[in-house]
């Protein structure tokens, strides 16, 4: 659900693409907000980026992750 979160789908088409219920889809989203101590979408998916969850738009690559060579 996470990496559905920066797309901007209603949580209805999050859970119809995840083959899950609304009510579902929303707990886990609520879930994840309590997780990045985000009270809103754009904070969660920023959080995420940040933590290295989540792709940067910009470059995809994530950035918390460092280049293991």
């Amino acid at each position: 659900m996470l990496a559905l979160l920066p797309t901007h789908l209603t949580v209805e088409a999050i859970a119809e693409q995840l083959g899950r219920t609304r009510s579902t889809a929303k707990t886990h989203i609520a879930h994840i907000y309590k997780k990045l101590d985000a009270g809103c979408r754009g904070e969660a998916v920023a959080r995420a980026r940040e933590a290295g969850l989540l792709p940067d738009p910009d470059t995809g690559t994530k950035a918390g992750k460092r280049d293991r060579r």
